[in-house]
């Protein structure tokens, strides 16, 4: 794939792998706080109590951010630190005109 120029370089180009993954997760962990406050204030005005709503709905959601995370710490540290690697060591080599990826020489 050719290379753009900086001006038609969209919003994903310009982000790293790393940032992307980061937002996808803020993403599921935003979506998380949102359905555990709609569930929340829909079991609200059935009567339920509010203080008690407060107080698990909040514990569940604090958790439910936790393992998101969790997930998105595992994931870069196992999947994505290593593409990057990869990737790296590629243009790298790429840019140097080497003929092999050993770490050998």
């Amino acid at each position: 794939m050719p290379e753009r120029s900086p001006a038609t370089r969209t919003l994903a180009d310009r982000l790293s792998l790393r940032l992307r993954v980061f937002l996808f997760f803020a993403l599921i962990a935003v979506a998380v706080v949102a359905l555990m406050t709609g569930a929340m204030a829909m079991l609200g005005q059935r009567g339920a109590a509010v203080r008690d709503l407060a107080l698990f709905g909040g514990g569940a959601g604090f958790a439910l951010v936790g393992v998101v995370v969790w997930v998105w710490l595992k994931f870069d540290e196992n999947l994505v630190r290593p593409v990057e690697r990869i990737a790296r060591d590629a243009r790298a080599a790429a840019h140097a005109e080497a003929e092999t990826l050993d770490a050998a020489g």
